[in-house]
C-alpha cells in the first residue's frame, strides 16, 4: 500500500515526538530512582543538634553539613531536619515512649511499619529490648489503624475454629500477626485481631480495657499513678518492684494505685505485675526507671548525738510504722496547697546531704521552707487525720497527717503543736508554728509526703491532681 508523502512525514514526526517524550519520562524516572531517600525529624522541646545526632548514630558535623546549617545555634522547636542515616526510609520520624502492653508486633501494627524497620531504626539486637518506658524512633502516623484487640487462642482450639466463632478471616489473622500461614498459629498463642471496639493496640487480655502508668518511664522521687480499666468489677492486687500495690476504685470498673519511687533507687528495669482474685486478670511487664539529678545540698554541722544510729534508727522505725498503715478512706480532694503562707524554699527535695564532714551521708527527704511571711503558721495542705503529734529527737516537735489510702504528710521542727492525735483537719487548718527543734540549724519547716511507704517530692502534690 502506498501512503502520501505528507501523511508519512506526519507519522514519522509523531513517532519521533513519542520517542522524545518517552525518553524524557524514562530519564526522569531514572533520575528519581537515583536520588537517595532519607528520613526527616521534627525538632522537639529539649533537643539539641548533639542529642539528635547521637539519637540517629551520626556525627554532629554530618548532621550540620547534611542540612546546610549556617548557624547551628538557631535550632528551633518544629524545625525539620534531614537525617543522614537509614537511606531508603522516607518517613518523618519521632520519638515515642513504649506504653504498657506494647511490644514489637503491636508497635509494628500501630505505626504501620514492619518489625524489621523498627529493629533497624532503633539498632535493636533483640525484641526483648523493648519494654515499657523505653523511647523508640518511630514514624509519625497520619491516621491511626483500625482498632485491634489481643485475644489468646484457647489451648484446645484451632485458629480456624476460633476465627469462625469470632467472625474473623483466618488469613487476615495471620497477616495481622505477620505469620505466613494460619496453620502455623499454635494453641495458647496470643493473637491480634480486627475489632469494632475502640481499644489500644496492646497485649492486654480481653478483661482489661487499659492500663496506664504515669509518668512513664518511672522517675526517682516521683509519685507513680497506676490506673486500670476493666470490663467488669474485680478485685485487683499488684506489685511494682519490691512494693505491693494497693488499688482503690476511682470509677466504674476503674481502679487506681499510687506508689512512691525512692529518690536513691538505682535506675533500670523493675517488674510490674497485676492479677485479680478471680484469676481473670494476669499481666506483667518490666518497666524502665530513670535517674533524676536533684543536685548537691550544702554540708551541715549538727549535734553528733542526732546522727548516732542508736538515736536515729528507733525514730525512723517509729515513723515508718506510722506511715505504713493503709487507710481505705480517702481524706484529700484535688491538689495539695503549700503548708505555709509564703513558700520560700530553702532546700528542695532529693538533694544529697552530708553531715559533720561526711560522718552521715543521706538525701533530703522533703522540702524546707524558711521564714518569709509575717507569721510562723503551719497549715494542713489537704484533708487528713492527725496520727502523730509530739516531740521526736531528730524531727523535733512533729505532726503526721494521714490523708488516706497510703498517703501521709509530716511537719518537722515545730516550736508549737496546735493539734492532737485523732483530730480531723480541713485544708488550711492550722497545725502549729515554725521552729528549730530537733536536728535543725535554724528556724524552718521541713515538709514531707509519703506515698505507700516512700518519701516523694511534695511539690508534685501541689501541681498535680492524684485520683
Amino acid at each position: 500500500m502506498k501512503y502520501p508523502l505528507n501523511r508519512l512525514n506526519k507519522t514519522i514526526s509523531a513517532i519521533i515526538l513519542s520517542i522524545i517524550i518517552l525518553g524524557a519520562s524514562l530519564s526522569q524516572n531514572v533520575s528519581a530512582q537515583e536520588i537517595p531517600v532519607y528520613p526527616t525529624y521534627i525538632v522537639q522541646s529539649g533537643d539539641t543538634l548533639g542529642s539528635i545526632a547521637s539519637l540517629f548514630g551520626v556525627t554532629l558535623q554530618e548532621l550540620i553539613n547534611f542540612n546546610n546549617l549556617t548557624d547551628p545555634n538557631q535550632l528551633a522547636v518544629g524545625d525539620v531536619l534531614k537525617v543522614p542515616a537509614f537511606e531508603g526510609i522516607g518517613d518523618t520520624l519521632t520519638i515515642q515512649t513504649v506504653g504498657l502492653g506494647e511490644n514489637l508486633p503491636s508497635l509494628a501494627i500501630k505505626y504501620g511499619v514492619s518489625q524489621e524497620q523498627i529493629i533497624l531504626l532503633n539498632r535493636l539486637t533483640s525484641p526483648t529490648e523493648i519494654y515499657a518506658g523505653t523511647q523508640l524512633i518511630l514514624p509519625i502516623v497520619d491516621q491511626a489503624p483500625s482498632a485491634i484487640r489481643v485475644t489468646p487462642l484457647a489451648g484446645s482450639q484451632s485458629v480456624f475454629g476460633w476465627s469462625a466463632a469470632q467472625a474473623q478471616n483466618p488469613w487476615s489473622i495471620s497477616h495481622i500477626n505477620a505469620i505466613p500461614n494460619p496453620e502455623r498459629i499454635v494453641p495458647g498463642q496470643s493473637l491480634f485481631a480486627n475489632s469494632n471496639e475502640t481499644s489500644a493496640i496492646t497485649s492486654f487480655s480481653t478483661n482489661i480495657k487499659s492500663i496506664n502508668i504515669t509518668p512513664l518511664p518511672l522517675q526517682q522521687g516521683v509519685t507513680t499513678s497506676i490506673e486500670i480499666q476493666t470490663t467488669a468489677p474485680v478485685e485487683i492486687s499488684g506489685k511494682l518492684g519490691s512494693h505491693d500495690l494497693h488499688f482503690f476504685p476511682t470509677g466504674d470498673n476503674q481502679y487506681t494505685a499510687l506508689q512512691g519511687i525512692e529518690a536513691t533507687i538505682d535506675p533500670g528495669l523493675y517488674d510490674f505485675s497485676i492479677s485479680s482474685t478471680d484469676n481473670s486478670i494476669h499481666f506483667n511487664q518490666p518497666v524502665l526507671l530513670v535517674d533524676i539529678n536533684y543536685g548537691q545540698g550544702a554540708p551541715l554541722d549538727v549535734d553528733p548525738r542526732l546522727i548516732d544510729p542508736t538515736v536515729t534508727e528507733p525514730e525512723e522505725k517509729l515513723v515508718r510504722q506510722i506511715t505504713g498503715v493503709i487507710t481505705p478512706e480517702k481524706y484529700w480532694d484535688g491538689q495539695f496547697v503549700y503548708p505555709i503562707d509564703e513558700p520560700c524554699v530553702s532546700a528542695g527535695y532529693g538533694s544529697d546531704r552530708e553531715y559533720n564532714g561526711g560522718v552521715l551521708k543521706y538525701y533530703h527527704t522533703g522540702i524546707d521552707f524558711a521564714v518569709c511571711a509575717n507569721n510562723l503558721n503551719i497549715y494542713a495542705p489537704a484533708g487528713g487525720k492527725v496520727v502523730f503529734a509530739g516531740p521526736l529527737e531528730v524531727r523535733g516537735n512533729a505532726v503526721i497527717l494521714d490523708h488516706g489510702q497510703g498517703i501521709f504528710s509530716g511537719f518537722w521542727h515545730q516550736s508549737e503543736i496546735m493539734v492532737s492525735v485523732g483530730d480531723f483537719l480541713s485544708p488550711g487548718q492550722q497545725i502549729g508554728l515554725i521552729g528549730t527543734t530537733g536536728r535543725s540549724t535554724g528556724p524552718h519547716l521541713h515538709w514531707e509526703v509519703w506515698v505507700n511507704g516512700v518519701q516523694v517530692n511534695p511539690y508534685d502534690w501541689v501541681v498535680n491532681v492524684y485520683p
